[in-house]
C-alpha cells in the first residue's frame, strides 16, 4: 500500500489500489483497463514498479550535492517515449509517466490486441502469417533504431496481435527509461529470448532485438516453447551453448526439440529469415532495417502498399466511426478521460 501523509493522499492511494479511478476496474501491475465505450475499442495498460533506491552510505555525490533519485531519472527518460517522433503504426503509444512516492513509477500505455503468446495461429497460411508478423515487428524495431533506441524486452508477451494479425510492439521502452536497467533492481527482458552477447554482458546493441525476434519466430514455426521445462540457470547454459554451434542454430533447435520434420517441411524463405536472425556473430547478424529488405517480404510490402492507396483509404474512413474516432488521438482521449475521472 502506498504510504501517504494527508487524508487526500490516503484517499488517492486507496483509489489507485482499488481501481475506483478507473470506474470499477481493478488495477494491478500491467493491468489493462477500458477507457471508453466498447464501440471505440480503446484500452490502456497500467504498469507500476519501484525504482532502485540509493544505498544509505551514498546519499551525496562527489560534489557534496544530494544524489538524484532514480525515479526522477526514469521519469525524465520516459519523456522521449511520449514524443511524436516515436509514433509508429507498429508501436503502442506511451500516454503518461507518473512519479509517485517512495520511488514508485506508473507507466500508462496503449494496449491493442492480444499477446502473441495467447494468439492462436491456424495451420492455414501459417507460414505467410508468420512472415507478416515478423515483417511488422522488424518495421517497429527499425523505427526504434532510427530514434536511437533498442527494445531489449522482446518476447511473445510484448508483441500484440489484432484479429487480422496486425502487430504492435508493447512495453518496448522499459530498457530505455530505466537507463539500461541501472535504475531498477529487476532484470529487463526474458532470458529465453536474450541473445548470447546480452548474457555475456553486452549492453546497447540493436542486433540483439533481431535475435529475440528469431527465437519468437522459431517457436511459432516449430510449434513449441523452447526449453519449457528447464530452470532459469539451465536456460542460460542452453543459450550460451549455441555459441559453439557449427551448423545453423535454427536446425539445432529443431533437432533438440524433436521438430526436425517440421523444420525440413518449412518454406525455404521463412527458414532462411529465421536462420539469419539467429546468426551467432552480431557482426554478421542483420539489422532490422536490413532484414526488412529480404525478398521473402516482397508480398507483404506489395499488400501493404495496395492497402494504403487512396481508394482503399476512402473505403475505410467514415465507415461507422464516431467523431471521437475520426478526430481525436488516443493521447487526447486519455487527457479528456483524466479530466472526467478526477
Amino acid at each position: 500500500m502506498k504510504v501517504t501523509n494527508s487524508s487526500t493522499e490516503r484517499r488517492t492511494a486507496s483509489e489507485y489500489q482499488s481501481g475506483s479511478i478507473f470506474r470499477g476496474c481493478s488495477v494491478e501491475s500491467g493491468a489493462v483497463v477500458p477507457m471508453a465505450p466498447s464501440k471505440l475499442n480503446y484500452r490502456v495498460s497500467v504498469l507500476t514498479f519501484f525504482a532502485k533506491a540509493h544505498p544509505n552510505d551514498e546519499c551525496c555525490g562527489t560534489n557534496g550535492l544530494p544524489l538524484t533519485p532514480n525515479s526522477i531519472g526514469i521519469f525524465g527518460r520516459a519523456q522521449l517515449l511520449k514524443s511524436d517522433a516515436l509514433r509508429h503504426e507498429h508501436l503502442c503509444t506511451y500516454l503518461d509517466a507518473i512519479r509517485g512516492k517512495h520511488e514508485r513509477t506508473i507507466i500508462v500505455q496503449e494496449y491493442v490486441g492480444c499477446p502473441l503468446a495467447e494468439t492462436f495461429i491456424g495451420e492455414n497460411n501459417k507460414q505467410e502469417t508468420l512472415l507478416r508478423i515478423g515483417y511488422q515487428v522488424l518495421a517497429a524495431l527499425a523505427h526504434l533504431n532510427r530514434c536511437g533506441l533498442v527494445c531489449r524486452n522482446l518476447d511473445p508477451t510484448s508483441v500484440l496481435v489484432s484479429r487480422d494479425f496486425g502487430v504492435k510492439l508493447y512495453n518496448y521502452g522499459l530498457y530505455h527509461m530505466t537507463g539500461g536497467g541501472r535504475y531498477v533492481s529487476f532484470p529487463i527482458g526474458n532470458v529465453r529470448y536474450q541473445a548470447p552477447e546480452v548474457l555475456l554482458g553486452s549492453r546497447a546493441n540493436a542486433k540483439s532485438d533481431v535475435w529475440s525476434l528469431g527465437i519468437v519466430l522459431a517457436e511459432l514455426a516449430l510449434g513449441c516453447t523452447l526449453w519449457e521445462s528447464l530452470k532459469l540457470s539451465q536456460i542460460v547454459r542452453k543459450v550460451l551453448s549455441l555459441v559453439n554451434t557449427q551448423h545453423a542454430v535454427f536446425e539445432k533447435l529443431a533437432r533438440e526439440h524433436n521438430r526436425l520434420e517440421v523444420y525440413e517441411a518449412m518454406d525455404a524463405g521463412l527458414r532462411r529469415i529465421i536462420e539469419e536472425c539467429l546468426t551467432i556473430s552480431p557482426r554478421r547478424r542483420p539489422l532490422a532495417k536490413e532484414a526488412l529488405e529480404d525478398p521473402v517480404f516482397d508480398f507483404v510490402r506489395l499488400s501493404s502498399s495496395s492497402s494504403s492507396s487512396p481508394a482503399a483509404a476512402s473505403e475505410t474512413v467514415g465507415g461507422g466511426q464516431t467523431l471521437v474516432e475520426k478526430h481525436l488521438s488516443l493521447s487526447q482521449i486519455y487527457y479528456l478521460w483524466q479530466l472526467a475521472a478526477w
